[in-house]
């Protein structure tokens, strides 16, 4: 799984929906592994460090309890 594809789908998903655009980390696994609830469960655990990457570089903001976060907490 390569960043630059996960960020693809990041912004495919928020301009499709629009504002706020926050998008739950399931929903991206989901997008990447199809509809088997196994396959996107394992798949959302290997995003966690691409999702951490991505904040890292400023391409996207992590967001817990509607406060953005330091990825590396």
């Amino acid at each position: 799984m390569k960043p630059d594809q996960v960020l693809a789908i990041i912004t495919d998903l928020s301009t499709a929906k629009g504002a706020p655009k926050t998008i739950d980390p399931n929903v991206v696994a989901r997008e990447l592994a199809g509809p088997d609830s196994k396959d996107w469960g394992r798949m959302a655990r290997q995003l966690r460090s691409v999702f951490v990457r991505l904040a890292q570089e400023g391409s996207i903001e992590l967001i817990r309890k509607g406060k953005v976060t330091d990825p590396t907490e």
